[in-house]
């Protein structure tokens, strides 16, 4: 199967959004950094602004977005407008469900589609991709997003740089697959051959697990990363590939530390 549309379906399923949480659980905890940085970038980078416009696109659950929303409404005391946009039905009724009835000055739209499927007719004051860039059939769907950018707009993509750990680790699993996920390079290049000014920001993301852990820890992380196939490796390969990820942590009285370089491109309309 095309490794796009294995990430895809897998999300769709109990199994696939377990694993991605709890693979969300152990890299970035349940503070989860990485909105962390996001959300300094925002407050950064807007103007003092009453309202925002929202779009998320390949949000997930919507964890993230309710994060960086209860933030912009704490620091910015402005309302939000969200397009929430999904492909996972199951990871949209989530969402839902989890969206209190009332949350105080945000209208939130949620939308079970494809991207590629959506007719967009908003524009936006931000745009997200957060870790959702890699089913994207080329950039002919980011140059549509990209036209509803208001003009004193910004995209935000996040995504595991290129050199990275996980990216090192992703290689490796992808070799199961035939075609390749659209990665921030890919989107790099794009952007670049489009003269699409960008900035980018590189952020560190660093985690622990003890020596007597390890295994069963990283092995929860592998099974997302392979999208849902490490389990089936045989004792060899999970070997293999385990000591791989052991020589590139560092151990430190019986600690692995990991880190993780990740890169979050800043796209303006102007």
């Amino acid at each position: 199967m095309d490794v796009k549309e294995k990430y895809k379906n897998y999300l769709k399923t109990k199994t696939g959004i377990n694993q991605y949480n709890c693979f969300k659980s152990i890299i970035y905890t349940q503070n989860d950094t990485l909105v962390e940085s996001i959300c300094n970038i925002i407050i950064s980078e807007l103007e003092n602004i009453d309202a925002i416009s929202i779009c998320d696109i390949g949000g997930g659950d919507g964890e993230r977005i309710m994060k960086i929303i209860k933030y912009l409404n704490k620091h910015l005391k402005c309302t939000v407008n969200l397009d929430f946009i999904e492909q996972s039905e199951l990871m949209c009724a989530i969402f839902k469900k989890s969206v209190p009835n009332k949350l105080i000055d945000c209208k939130i739209n949620i939308l079970p589609k494809e991207i590629e499927c959506v007719k967009i007719e908003n524009t936006y004051d931000l745009i997200f991709f957060i870790h959702s860039i890699f089913c994207l059939h080329d950039f002919k769907i980011f140059k549509r997003v990209f036209e509803h950018l208001n003009q004193n707009g910004l995209i935000l993509v996040a995504s595991n740089s290129h050199n990275s750990f996980i990216a090192s680790l992703k290689e490796k699993l992808d070799v199961e697959y035939f075609g390749k996920r659209y990665e921030i390079q890919d989107l790099i290049f794009d952007l670049k051959a489009n003269n699409v000014f960008y900035r980018e920001i590189i952020i560190n993301t660093s985690f622990m697990l003890g020596a007597n852990e390890f295994n069963e820890k990283f092995s929860v992380i592998l099974e997302w990363l392979s999208l849902g196939r490490f389990h089936n490796y045989d004792a060899y390969e999970k070997k293999r590939i385990l000591n791989f990820a052991k020589e590139r942590a560092k151990l430190n009285n019986d600690i692995y530390h990991i880190e993780e370089k990740e890169k979050i491109l800043i796209i303006p309309k102007n």
